[in-house]
């Protein structure tokens, strides 16, 4: 009874704490480009447009969005239902050692910040983890015997679920079954029932699941596009002959400490003997894979490839803790909790995303003057964030723009503002043409001025005979005034 009650104030908490945390300045923010696709694909129905996205989270988030609506903090939300479900699981995993090690483990995956941003975020990173902690939890069953034959089916339907919510769950699911495959082979064990005949009825499972999949689902959804994108398949391919090689470049120190932290792990508790096997062997593939990004050139910043790992690497983080007395281990955690939670507040909560775009929405439709075009390079922000009927105003993409005004269809002279749009400037060729086109025209780009729009606080230049080009972050704005016609004044 004490424990049940030990247990059932354990799960309040971590609920309380991580939905408070998760939704905390939830739509503080308008959307930025990813969720914008979300946002566009929610429009869609049952229907694709992109082969590379798998199209289970998308259908979910469809209905999510029929139910709640499609602001930010609704569709968000489901993001934050999973990042809830991804603590629970954790939770478990862990209780299979100690019901404090689960309980520290979630308490560090709440206040993880990439946890934090991508449960914030109206994109299907969080059921990733979520369905990769199930996963998890069910190979721990297995290979300690505890498994039942529900729990296979349970698990060939989480692999399949996972692999349609987002294809980089195909390298963890293997690096499970390697993992549980060796494990099974060099068991010396010969009491225990080898699980093998559930771990290939499980693989074929999916396997029969992906053959359908290609050939009917895939084919009616996107045609004869291949599966993934040669992005993620040339990362899978490199992942096999190059993961020596990887192994031994600056990600050496981490799988080296990862391998100490084993053995010492190893040496002090007996259950762990096999389950930390199993977690370095995926942490150091999804670090092999780090590895082979920075090899192709591939930019460092995607973590999200990296989340089926971190319940796991929390549960490492947790282990010192469950063996300490619980006062103790409870005291380390709320001094670990004041530190995250002080570097969320005045980092993570305190910065804005790429792209303001409802402030700059509400702006333009406040006070704009006369006739004003909108160039914008995605559709999708103009469909949602600005009133394409108000009187005077035309929006346009922009490479459609770049045609008009190179074959003279439109005279920017008679044009009185301008308002360009791209999401990231600097990295999209339509900004370095747009540039250079504008100056060909006769404007002058001013880059001084530079203020965020987050803070609703607009500065123009008061307007000279020169037309300028303010760049705002993310936000372009050109602005052309000629005599008689109104002043823009600073303003706030």
């Amino acid at each position: 009874m004490v424990e049940r009650r030990k247990t059932a104030l354990m799960l309040l908490v971590l609920v309380a704490t991580a939905s408070f945390v998760f939704a905390y300045k939830l739509g503080s923010n308008s959307y930025w480009l990813d969720e914008m696709i979300t946002l566009y694909r929610t429009q869609r129905g049952w229907k694709m447009h992109y082969h590379a996205w798998p199209p289970f989270y998308f259908w979910l988030v469809w209905i999510w969005a029929k139910l709640f609506g499609v602001s930010e903090v609704a569709l968000r939300s489901f993001s934050v239902l999973w990042g809830v479900l991804a603590v629970l699981a954790t939770f478990y995993l862990g209780s299979l050692f100690s019901l404090e090690l689960g309980f520290f483990a979630s308490i560090f995956l709440i206040f993880n910040q990439n946890m934090v941003r991508y449960a914030q975020e109206a994109r299907g990173y969080t059921m990733l983890l979520a369905l990769s902690a199930l996963s998890v939890i069910l190979f721990v069953r297995m290979l300690e015997g505890r498994a039942r034959k529900k729990e296979w089916c349970i698990l060939a339907l989480i692999n399949i679920l996972g692999t349609i919510t987002h294809y980089a769950f195909i390298l963890f699911m293997f690096s499970e079954y390697l993992v549980a495959f060796t494990y099974t082979l060099i068991s010396k064990k010969a009491s225990e029932k080898s699980p093998m005949g559930e771990l290939l009825w499980s693989l074929g499972v999916w396997m029969a699941f992906m053959a359908v999949y290609l050939v009917i689902v895939h084919k009616a959804l996107f045609g004869n596009r291949p599966v993934m994108s040669p992005r993620l398949g040339t990362i899978g391919v490199l992942t096999l002959m190059v993961s020596l090689v990887a192994a031994s470049l600056w990600q050496k120190v981490i799988l080296l400490g990862l391998l100490a932290s084993s053995v010492i792990l190893a040496l002090a508790d007996h259950q762990w003997r096999k389950w930390v096997v199993i977690v370095v062997s995926i942490t150091g593939l999804f670090l092999v894979l780090v590895a082979i990004r920075s090899l192709t050139g591939q930019p460092m910043w995607k973590v999200r490839y990296l989340l089926p790992v971190l319940p796991l690497a929390c549960l490492l983080m947790a282990y010192p803790l469950s063996k300490l007395s619980f006062h103790r281990s409870l005291l380390l955690a709320a001094v670990w909790v004041v530190i995250t939670g002080h570097h969320l507040m005045t980092g993570y909560y305190s910065k804005p995303f790429k792209a303001s775009w409802r402030e700059a929405a509400s702006w333009i439709k406040d006070h704009h003057h006369g006739e004003l075009v909108v160039v914008n390079w995605y559709k999708y922000y103009r469909r949602y964030y600005l009133n394409c009927e108000i009187e005077h105003m035309r929006c346009i993409d922009a490479k459609k723009f770049l045609k008009m005004v190179k074959r003279g269809k439109m005279d920017l002279s008679e044009v009185q503002g301008i308002w360009l749009l791209l999401p990231q400037g600097g990295k999209w060729r339509w900004d370095k043409e747009i540039d250079a086109l504008l100056r060909d025209k006769g404007f002058r780009v001013n880059r001084e001025e530079i203020v965020g729009i987050r803070s609703r606080v607009i500065h123009f230049l008061r307007m000279r005979e020169e037309r300028p080009v303010e760049s705002e972050g993310f936000l372009y704005r050109l602005l052309h005034a000629e005599k008689g016609r109104p002043s823009f004044r600073e303003e706030s």
